[in-house]
């Protein structure tokens, strides 16, 4: 699924129960400093959930950036001054709000098998 199929993000806490969508994920932008993303994360509560969705100015998911992201980062030498969406996990798997549990996990698998031509593959985060 390309960028631009991506459902866009909601701010206004229609699908989180009133909750605002900043308190429940951090959102960052394409551009952002890794740095400042990380200190986003660590500074929210538990429901973060260790990821950030990387998202275009019409709020549509390009990518997630979580910390397996960010050991890859400091692994490799890097610095917390890169942009973001030079190191987020792009096109990630992406379902509607509309899908029920069923269709959630069939569209992952289906999805995941499609991308790794058969071999497994871990998905720990799924934007809606």
């Amino acid at each position: 699924m390309s960028a631009a199929d991506h459902r866009a993000v909601s701010a206004d806490g229609d699908a989180t129960g009133g909750i605002p969508l900043t308190d429940i994920v951090v959102i960052a932008d394409p551009d952002e400093r890794v740095g400042d993303v990380v200190d986003r994360m660590a500074a929210g509560t538990t429901q973060h959930f260790g990821v950030a969705v990387v998202v275009d100015a019409e709020r549509r998911v390009l990518g997630l950036f979580n910390n397996g992201d960010l050991l890859r980062l400091v692994a490799a030498g890097g610095s917390l001054d890169q942009r973001v969406a030079d190191v987020m996990t792009s096109d990630p798997i992406v379902v509607s709000l509309d899908d029920d549990d069923e269709q959630v996990l069939q569209s992952t698998r289906l999805e995941t098998w499609r991308r790794t031509a058969g071999a497994k593959e871990l998905v720990t985060h799924v934007p809606v």
